[in-house]
């Protein structure tokens, strides 16, 4: 499963005409699986709909897009038109913002990488109406004033 795009919501107080986004990455290139949390239960109904094709004991990607850090920000300036300034955070001081599990699971992907670059690829065979966090952003007003 990915990163969700909820998790966001706890990164930025509303109201800021700039977004200082501070952030756990210590790779620039690491890609962070991400999805819409609500999109969660159409993959796993899909799965139960066709277990002769999803079942089996494999592995059922629940990815969106695999997107870097640097393209996230990218994405909530361009809807949102708020200048965005990435800060990056070392694991140390990540740890005493966020649940440690968060920390790790984010240290995951900038140190070994994303399990599979065709996650999202996998995901949209099992349910091709997956929201884009441009999308996301734009449905829940995140940020947008």
């Amino acid at each position: 499963m990915g990163f969700y795009y909820q998790n966001f919501l706890t990164f930025f107080p509303p109201g800021s005409a700039n977004v200082e986004f501070r952030y756990p990455i210590f790779s620039p290139a690491a890609r962070i699986p991400i999805y819409d949390l609500r999109d969660t239960g159409k993959i796993v109904r899909e799965c139960f709909l066709d277990p002769k094709k999803w079942g089996n004991s494999q592995r059922v990607p629940i990815v969106a897009e695999q997107l870097t850090i640097e393209e996230i920000c990218t994405i909530i300036q361009q809807v949102t038109r708020k200048n965005v300034h990435f800060v990056p955070l070392t694991y140390e001081q990540a740890l005493r913002k966020l649940h440690r599990e968060t920390v790790n699971i984010l240290k995951w992907y900038n140190d070994i990488g994303s399990a599979d670059d065709q996650q999202a690829a996998k995901t949209n065979e099992i349910w091709p109406k997956m929201r884009k966090f441009v999308d996301w952003i734009k449905e829940t007003q995140w940020l947008v004033e």
